[in-house]
């Protein structure tokens, strides 16, 4: 294993502040001008963009947390026939509905954007925390296997960014230093001594009630408690269907195949926190076991990216890498249910980012998984992902139109 560690870069020069500023200006105004279906912006039109970026926000988001990610990957994109959409369609409590409900929402709006759009030829997609999810259940709603086509445009990049790709289901853990945790804060309060173990208890004993009082839906599909979890749908081919002939009941409903249409993307990354993140673990959000995690001292770590691998489908895949890649491990998860999702995923090969993110509680932004994507503009920490993303995303681009004829 390669890896490739370095200080996290956001806009750091005071001279070009002022012409930054007046770009990410421009670029709010035009964002809110088309970032919702059916609006129409004749200068946008003009331009002809080819590369459709969706953005997707997590549990009780709104496109708003957004808003310095899109005016930091907008500057990155300046030269670049890229067009950032952020999705709109489930704010705040609609997240609440369950990832079907939200995805199908996301598939109607972004269906509806396309209508007035007709020059886009391939389609990349962000999202952030449960937006993951809700994106890979619509990129496989929406897969042609036979065009290889999502939403009727050839898929470039999947980034998901601090995703619970395994769900929130920490009830098979009896020891979270050697096990493969999901959710931290759910357990990391049973190592306090003494009284930790009252509050760890107590969760146990009320999980259940609280997942369906407050998390309601969601929170069924994220612990896993949904009658056929869409989480291991998404992630395991012994639950879908790619021939058209129904599921394994003999039903007539075709179940999607997620994983196929997630391997249709010319290239896939995941971001995680190494710290500081007690909603998604950084194993849950990178795809990895906790005996795979790079040895990373996060008191010694510059805050920014520290470290960067990719993994080669299998069979390999797609684009060569700068990177030499790391090697599928051969080592298991302490859950059944999650080592059959990682192996699934893993084996389609991925970029992880590992990230230090920094921590301002007397600034209002004590929560890395929140931070990572600058919900707030009080450091340029926050803004790392979104320019690594952003550079990530063109680079994509530039390969597929050496290849490709635009």
């Amino acid at each position: 294993m390669t890896s490739k560690s370095g200080k996290g870069e956001g806009p750091s020069s005071s001279s070009s502040s002022s012409t930054a500023s007046a770009t990410n200006e421009s670029v709010t105004l035009e964002l809110e001008a088309v970032a919702k279906p059916g609006a129409t912006n004749d200068s946008f039109r003009s331009k002809d963009k080819k590369h459709l970026v969706v953005l997707v926000h997590g549990l009780f988001g709104s496109d708003k947390h957004f808003k310095y990610v899109v005016e930091a990957m907008e500057a990155n994109f300046s030269s670049e026939s890229i067009c950032v959409y952020v999705s709109r369609a489930n704010k705040r409590a609609k997240t609440l509905d369950g990832i079907q409900d939200c995805g199908e929402r996301l598939i109607e709006e972004v269906n509806a954007f396309l209508q007035t759009q007709q020059s886009f030829r391939t389609i990349s997609i962000v999202g952030h925390s449960l937006g993951g999810l809700i994106a890979r259940y619509a990129i496989g709603q929406t897969y042609d296997p036979e065009k290889k086509t999502i939403f009727g445009l050839e898929p470039l990049h999947y980034i998901a960014i601090c995703t619970p790709h395994f769900g929130c289901n920490d009830t098979y853990m009896s020891d979270i230093r050697k096990e493969d945790s999901v959710t931290p804060c759910l357990r990391w309060a049973g190592q306090i001594p003494c009284l930790g173990k009252i509050p760890a208890f107590l969760f146990y004993v009320f999980e259940s009630f609280f997942v369906c009082l407050v998390l309601r839906r969601t929170g069924d599909q994220l612990f896993l408690r949904d009658k056929d979890p869409i989480i291991l749908q998404m992630g395991s081919y012994s639950q879908q269907d790619t021939t058209g002939g129904g599921d394994e009941k003999g039903d007539t409903e075709k179940v999607a195949p997620y994983l196929d249409a997630l391997a249709s993307f010319k290239e896939r990354t995941c971001y995680g926190n190494i710290r500081g993140d007690h909603v998604v673990a950084w194993e849950n959000a990178t795809i990895r076991r906790k005996c795979d995690l790079p040895k990373i001292s996060s008191k010694e770590v510059p805050y920014g990216v520290v470290n960067e691998e990719v993994s080669p489908a299998c069979p390999p895949e797609g684009p060569s890498e700068e990177l030499v890649p790391i090697h599928h491990s051969p080592s298991r998860a302490t859950c059944p249910k999650v080592e059959v999702m990682i192996s699934n995923l893993e084996a389609l090969g991925w970029r992880r980012v590992d990230v230090k993110t920094k921590i301002l509680i007397h600034k209002g932004a004590p929560w890395a998984h929140d931070n990572i994507i600058s919900k707030k503009d009080i450091h340029d920490n926050f803004k790392t992902v979104a320019l690594h993303s952003s550079s990530l995303l063109i680079n994509t681009v530039k390969r597929y139109e050496t290849d490709n004829v635009v």
